[in-house]
């Protein structure tokens, strides 16, 4: 039976890095063939005026079409090969590619055979607003179905504990399976479970909610730490994964993102540049 593939994209941002990073050991721990994939944007190529991203080679200039090809082609085969080599030391089996074109278009095709998207924030390096999220991950957000691995701001140099944010609906049933996935795959691994109270619920919901988590992992000899913070959801589930020092934090993905731009608490979260799993 052949591996279930992950399509690692990356473009060379922290944000993307630390995605990879995190894809990686989760590859290992799942046994997921690797696919990377680093994508030269056909909008940068064709005007040549454009921006270029503090990460490429050469940073802003004028030149040929050829030119610019050939230094994007340059840098993106430069950040594969280091990512093959942190594979290879995983002893994972990996394939990476280079394509040119849309960013959204290229990424939605690969995904199509994957189990497990990874991606990196890249509007929270580029422009004037430190809480962009970037046009092409808004899109590919909104327009990709499968569970998504999104970077944060740092470098993570392990993956020991988690964070589920639950709040007993769907999409967070969703995370909570991954929670228990990973419990499973990963010796040692902690799993610290959040509800978050918020002005308009109960104290009594968010402690049926937590019970209602715990029931998953009860077959464990080492019950996941619950509690629950009162307050916005995403400033405290940020609060909590600082608190908690947690590597990755898993919530759910609302169905309203299919098409739409994402909801205050997930975007929120996002903006903070911690690891998130969106199943």
């Amino acid at each position: 039976m052949a591996a279930e593939q992950m399509l690692v994209a990356v473009d060379g941002s922290r944000p993307a890095q630390s995605a990879a990073m995190i894809g990686l050991w989760l590859a290992r721990a799942l046994d997921y063939h690797v696919y990377a994939q680093f994508i030269v944007e056909a909008a940068e190529v064709e005007d040549p005026y454009t921006e270029r991203g503090p990460e490429v080679l050469g940073g802003r200039g004028a030149r040929s079409p050829e030119e610019t090809v050939a230094l994007d082609e340059a840098y993106g085969q430069q950040v594969l090969d280091e990512l093959i080599l942190a594979a290879e030391a995983l002893e994972l089996q990996i394939s990476s590619e280079i394509d040119f074109g849309g960013v959204v278009p290229v990424l939605k095709d690969a995904a199509e055979e994957s189990a497990l998207v990874t991606l990196g924030r890249r509007g929270l390096e580029h422009g004037d607003d430190e809480g962009a999220l970037g046009s092409n991950f808004e899109a590919l957000l909104a327009g990709l179905e499968q569970p998504l691995l999104i970077g944060g701001g740092n470098l993570p140099r392990s993956l020991d504990r988690i964070l589920l944010a639950y709040d007993g609906s769907d999409a967070a049933d969703a995370a909570l399976g991954w929670a228990v996935r990973l419990r499973r795959a990963l010796t040692g691994l902690g799993v610290d479970i959040l509800a978050v109270e918020e002005r308009t619920s109960s104290s009594e919901v968010a402690e049926a909610w937590l019970q209602e988590a715990l029931s998953a992992f009860s077959a464990t000899s080492d019950p996941p730490l619950a509690f629950t913070h009162r307050g916005e959801p995403g400033h405290e589930i940020l609060a909590a994964a600082e608190e908690h020092g947690s590597d990755l934090i898993l919530m759910g993905r609302p169905a309203l993102i299919l098409g739409g731009a994402p909801g205050k608490t997930l975007r929120n979260v996002l903006r903070g540049g911690e690891a998130v799993l969106l199943p």
